[in-house]
């Protein structure tokens, strides 16, 4: 079930993927909670899985998530919404959409906790990591062609350059 939940592949549009930020912004600001049994958000989007950045006991918290709706595919960067009671929901604040038009099958959408992770930079690894890149025949790696990492402080996704990105890659 886990795997099920952590690891999506989603192949995307041949070697030139679209990002669509038009369907990306009409998310933002976009209020919701989850119950974990359904998986199911009143507009039709589907949580595929969903993790912690950053220090899961502070007040807010941030966390992103994998969602699907049709064939779109995106990530959203969400703050915990809270008052008196406490937790009641999650606040989207910025979103990633990839939609899938056609198949590929070494092009690849990556996350934090998915089958393509272990992003390092100069030895160092990039925490919370996503983008997208194209598997390397049997070598276990991948090659990113687009990657963003959460900036808390804009709370937004930024794009950093992919150049000297090496990311691992563990089938499925």
């Amino acid at each position: 079930m886990k795997s099920k939940i952590l690891i999506l592949l989603v192949v995307l549009t041949g070697a030139n993927f679209t990002y669509s930020q038009a369907e990306a912004s009409r998310y933002i600001g976009y209020r919701y909670t989850f119950d974990i049994s359904s998986k199911a958000l009143p507009n039709g989007v589907k949580i595929v899985g969903t993790w912690d950045i950053g220090d899961p006991d502070s007040s807010p918290a941030y966390g992103i998530a994998t969602v699907e709706k049709g064939k779109t595919t995106m990530l959203w960067l969400t703050v915990t919404a809270e008052d008196s009671t406490g937790l009641t929901g999650w606040n989207v604040l910025d979103v990633l959409s990839f939609p899938v038009t056609t198949h590929k099958r070494d092009v690849i959408f990556f996350y934090p906790g998915g089958s393509a992770s272990g992003c390092t930079r100069s030895g160092k690894v990039i925490p919370n990591v996503a983008g997208v890149g194209r598997i390397v025949g049997k070598q276990a790696v991948f090659r990113p062609s687009k990657v963003w990492v959460p900036d808390l402080a804009t709370k937004k996704f930024k794009s950093i350059p992919f150049s000297g990105i090496k990311c691992e890659y563990s089938k499925p």
